[in-house]
């Protein structure tokens, strides 16, 4: 399960993964991961649902 820090860290790395390559994304968060960062809905997650846009 994933918790709220964990969600932030994961969707920090990701960034920081397409940042060391030079690569501008964008990222929807959707589903219940939404949820648990915009509303505190739960406590946390077993996955995070996310597309990801390449910029450019």
């Amino acid at each position: 399960m994933l918790s709220r820090t964990e969600i932030n860290c994961a969707l920090d790395r990701l960034g920081e993964l397409a940042e060391a390559q030079n690569i501008r994304i964008e990222l929807l968060l959707v589903g219940g991961a939404a949820m648990v960062l915009l509303y505190n809905a739960r406590l946390s997650m077993r996955d995070l649902d996310v597309v990801i846009l390449r910029i450019g």
